[in-house]
């Protein structure tokens, strides 16, 4: 199964020659899930522990209780909030069903026109996970809710019903990735444990008009 990372700072991977895990497990749409509707995750016992806790503040999207330890009802959830950081990836160079849902649109400036294509082995696969992102699509809130939880003045937070419904989903879909059949998820997410060699690999770009399109296209469902 072939992989392809998106980064706008290939110079100073290429300089580490590794691809190294970047993106926090535990984030702000965690804290979400631990503030509005906590039962999807705990125990009353770890709610009563949580509860009791102070944040820290927040640096980035990183989550404000990424220190607490918890016990997660979901054995899944165990692991994969067990590893501070992850490689983020899609398995298509221009992902369909990301594409179709709007979610490539809203993370194409974050991510530029930029990817590396890797393969992982057995051992890698087992120690990963695959989460479906449709769950988190404006089209998927205004579907379900009538609302597009994208739009710039919208507060998430205020919908507990609308938290359970996009981030709870989303969260409560995982899967090892040594389990997952390709096609299985509409938009899959996949979270890589640990780092990947790329000295044998080249950085290759898809269109920079075709990327600035679909950030136009974010933009708009946005509400911007």
């Amino acid at each position: 199964m072939k992989f392809f990372h998106y980064s706008k700072n290939m110079k100073n991977i290429l300089k580490h020659k590794f691809l190294l895990p970047k993106s926090f497990s535990k984030t702000n749409t965690y804290d979400f899930i631990l503030e509005v509707c906590p039962e999807l995750f705990l125990n009353k016992k770890e709610i009563n522990k949580f509860e009791c806790t102070n944040p820290k503040k927040r640096k980035d999207y990183e989550s404000k209780y990424s220190s607490l330890d918890l016990k997660f009802k979901n054995k899944l959830l165990q692991e994969f909030f067990g590893h501070n950081k992850y490689i983020l990836a899609f398995d298509e160079k221009l992902p369909v069903g990301w594409i179709k849902s709007g979610m490539f649109q809203l993370l194409a400036n974050k991510i530029g026109n930029e990817y590396i294509e890797f393969e992982i082995d057995k051992d890698t696969a087992k120690n990963s996970f695959v989460l479906e992102q449709k769950y988190w699509s404006p089209k998927w809130s205004l579907k379900k809710f009538g609302v597009n939880h994208w739009e710039k003045n919208f507060k998430i937070c205020k919908y507990p019903k609308i938290v359970r419904g996009v981030f709870g989903k989303y969260y409560l879909s995982i899967k090892r990735l040594s389990d997952y059949n390709i096609g299985e998820f509409e938009v899959p997410e996949f979270w890589i444990s640990g780092k990947i060699d790329i000295k044998n690999l080249k950085v290759k770009k898809v269109s920079r008009k075709l990327i600035d399109g679909y950030i136009k296209e974010g933009r708009m469902l946005c509400g911007n």
